[in-house]
């Protein structure tokens, strides 16, 4: 198998496993947000109703609020210690496969251990554990479901509404077209964090090996590809040329520098970093001219 075999194969095994990650991280919210719903179905059923089925405004049911906050507040962090450990996985999978990518331009066993350990810090784990104010965890703490919940129950209180009508209410208010209150939450979130965490990866590799001259903006155009990006797609650029796209503004850009953020909210693009021979050899093969738009 020649270099540009080599490239396309694990090109398109580490799009295949972002893709597949961020699908599987969508589902932990939705599991998530079940198992919320249920509880705070239950905690709703036991509040207190007058003989016409009104919610009262009393001590007893101010405090059931109190106990549910907490209740559905240690739910949540339960799950999430589950997403962290799957989260954690997920990116030792990305790991080996940006590892073997690296391996088609030189030899990153050098380098290895050392970037696992930056890269890894980096999103908050540390010797496979996850840190307590680790960026991930971080993250996931910002979950609104339970305080959401709780807001919709102190309402209902003090508005002293029909309990079969809250309940009806609620459940419009926890899902709709796009998923549960924590699925909707992390949308974007979900499918972002693989592709910084690649796209970090494949740029520390690069610098620490001295691939990072040339980069190949790579993937493939979905229904709502960005000019930005299609202008770009599957062509090869420099570093220098990469880095003033900073310097740019377009619909849809993120924060933060474009070797990271890339496209911008929700982009599957990726910046694949390459060697110098390997960049006129690609161009060559693919017809394409170094620097050069679509």
């Amino acid at each position: 198998m020649d270099e540009i075999q080599k490239y396309d194969l694990l090109t398109d095994a580490r799009e295949q496993e972002r893709e597949t990650a961020g699908d599987a991280l969508e589902l932990l919210f939705d599991a998530l947000d079940t198992s919320l719903f249920a509880l705070a179905a239950r905690l709703i059923a036991g509040l207190d109703t007058d003989e016409r089925g009104r919610i009262v405004f009393t001590v007893s049911n101010i405090s059931k609020i109190g106990s549910a906050a907490v209740t559905l507040q240690a739910e949540t962090a339960k799950v999430n210690r589950s997403i962290l450990s799957k989260i954690y996985n997920r990116f030792l999978r990305l790991f080996g496969l940006g590892t073997r990518y690296q391996a088609i331009f030189t030899d990153p066993k050098k380098v290895e251990k050392d970037i696992a350990a930056k890269v890894f810090d980096l999103y908050g784990f540390h010797d496979g554990k996850q840190s307590e104010g680790g960026y991930i965890a971080d993250i996931l703490r910002s979950n609104p479901a339970a305080r959401q919940i709780v807001d919709q129950m102190r309402k209902a209180v003090a508005g002293r509404v029909q309990l079969k009508q809250f309940q009806k209410d609620f459940a419009d208010f926890f899902t709709n077209a796009n998923g549960g209150l924590s699925k909707r939450h992390f949308a974007r979130f979900s499918h972002d964090l693989y592709m910084e965490f690649d796209r970090t990866l494949s740029f520390e590799y690069a610098t620490e090996l001295g691939t990072d001259t040339h980069a190949i903006y790579a993937g493939v155009r979905v229904r709502d590809s960005r000019e930005f990006c299609m202008d770009r797609l599957n062509q090869i650029y420099t570093r220098a040329v990469i880095d003033s796209w900073n310097n740019l503004d377009w619909q849809g850009k993120r924060p933060g520098d474009v070797k990271v953020v890339l496209g911008g909210y929700n982009c599957t693009h990726n910046l694949n970093w390459i060697s110098a021979d390997f960049a006129e050899l690609w161009a060559k093969e693919r017809g394409v001219e170094i620097n050069g738009y679509r």
